[in-house]
């Protein structure tokens, strides 16, 4: 196994998102923290990704993430235990089967957790039907679940808690999981990014993806496969990604090492976006007032993005990661204030604002107005989103007539990302049309005669 630098993980926790294959079923893809990350994927652990982010009818106290088929749900209620073969105090999620002519006393329960400061927000409905629920154990009391017990409301339960683990001995990587009868396909991703995603998980009943909500099916990895052909997945082949291993330089983009889906390695591309060298005698490398801002770096969404998103100096956390919006994942997100120089850490949101009191952004920009326009002529996108406070420091530099900018000879069409939902349908048009910038390799084989330059971390 290759040995390698570890970083501080762009991704400071495990996390899981959907993946969808070419016959739409459904995938969980669960990352260590080291990575290979696609870029727009939150934190958020495989629970989370499940059974979390609800939205309950307070009527009906459905779960509205899915729509499992009987077979899914008699497959996760699979290994359920009669009530009392658990053993007791219970502090986990529980899925439980009530006796459905009960239900209103289930929900008389939930209307009273609902008031309690310590609701945990994830308890909801499998299968009206068939009667079968999630419930947190956090927020009720044992001799209150024992009493919908003893008045025979709950029937069975079976602790399901989702966790997904990998521990690396004796040259091996072991897979772990907690559950075997789950309707979807598990992907894992070990921290040791020299191995590929495993497949853990072949589901009898799989979740397709129109049992997903619509707001899902908009979130959802979409992958030119079949989960049931591939036991191994390099996800980093398919997306634009993070990951903490050695960065490395070849024609001018960052390149990470890692393994093919099929057998051997190759360098993929992390991020396209050109970055301006810098001599040493920079002065402005140097300066205080330059440290708070060379920590800060594009964010590249897609592959060949056709969207551009101008922000602002501190606020790269967009409100778009939890839209998912067409604009957001075609997208390439760029701060107008570029960091050139390089920083012996990694500065915090908190200090990056700190410093930004004490800049003149237009100043500023004007230092940096290089960088950002070769970004602007790579990509040649078809539409910039202009945050505010970008669109008041741009306007200094270049003509803005209306929903056009004139950028190095060229017009784009240009909106605020506040009009964003007014001129969606418009915006869309553009981000889907196809891309006319430069064209990255996005994997290069490694027998191939390239110069290849190892790079710091903070370049």
């Amino acid at each position: 196994m290759r040995k390698r630098k570890e970083y501080p993980a762009t991704h400071s926790m495990s996390t899981a998102w959907f993946g969808v294959d070419e016959d739409g079923n459904v995938a969980i893809l669960s990352f260590d923290e080291n990575g290979p990350v696609p870029s727009y994927i939150p934190e958020s652990c495989a629970y989370e990704v499940v059974f979390d982010r609800m939205v309950i009818d307070d009527s009906t106290f459905c779960m509205k993430i899915f729509n499992y088929t009987d077979e899914q749900v008699d497959e996760m209620m699979s290994k359920s235990k009669l009530v009392e073969e658990l053993v007791y105090p219970l502090e986990c999620h529980l899925m439980i089967q009530i006796d459905v002519v009960k239900e209103g006393v289930l929900f008389n329960l939930l209307e009273r957790v609902k008031c309690a400061e310590y609701w945990t927000e994830d308890w909801g409905c499998l299968s009206r039907k068939k009667g079968i629920y999630i419930i947190n154990m956090l927020d009720i009391d044992d001799d209150i679940f024992m009493q919908l017990v003893k008045d025979k409301v709950i029937l069975k339960c079976y602790e399901y808690e989702l966790h997904f683990n990998s521990e690396y001995n004796n040259e091996e990587v072991k897979f772990e999981h907690t559950v075997d009868n789950f309707p979807f396909y598990v992907y894992q991703q070990p921290y040791w990014t020299a191995i590929p995603m495993k497949r853990t998980i072949v589901p009898h009943f799989p979740v397709k993806i129109e049992q997903m909500s619509f707001d899902n099916q908009q979130k959802a990895l979409r992958l030119p496969l079949k989960f049931a052909d591939y036991s191994n997945l390099q996800i980093a082949e398919y997306f634009s990604f993070q990951c903490n291993d050695d960065k490395l330089k070849i024609e001018g983009s960052i390149y990470v090492e890692l393994p093919l889906t099929n057998g051997g390695d190759a360098y993929m591309c992390s991020s396209s976006v050109p970055r301006l060298q810098c001599g040493k005698d920079c002065k402005r490398c140097v300066s205080a007032e330059f440290q708070y801002f060379s920590s800060l770096l594009s964010e590249q969404i897609a592959l060949y993005p056709t969207v551009l998103i101008v922000k602002g100096i501190c606020d790269l956390d967009l409100e778009l990661y939890s839209e998912r919006s067409i604009a957001f994942q075609c997208s390439v997100i760029v701060p107008y204030i570029q960091g050139v120089g390089s920083n012996d850490r990694y500065l915090s949101s908190d200090e990056l604002e700190e410093g930004a009191i004490f800049v003149d952004k237009e100043r500023w920009f004007a230092n940096c107005r290089i960088n950002f326009e070769r970004i602007v002529t790579f990509f040649r996108p078809r539409v910039l989103l202009l945050h505010t406070d970008a669109e008041k420091v741009l306007s200094g530099f270049y003509a803005i007539n209306g929903q056009e900018i004139h950028i190095c000879n060229e017009v784009y069409p240009c909106f605020l990302l506040e009009q964003l939902s007014v001129y969606q349908d418009t915006i869309d048009a553009l981000a889907l049309q196809s891309y006319r910038g430069t064209k990255v390799r996005h994997i290069i084989d490694k027998n191939e005669n390239c110069v290849v330059e190892q790079i710091d971390y903070d370049e």
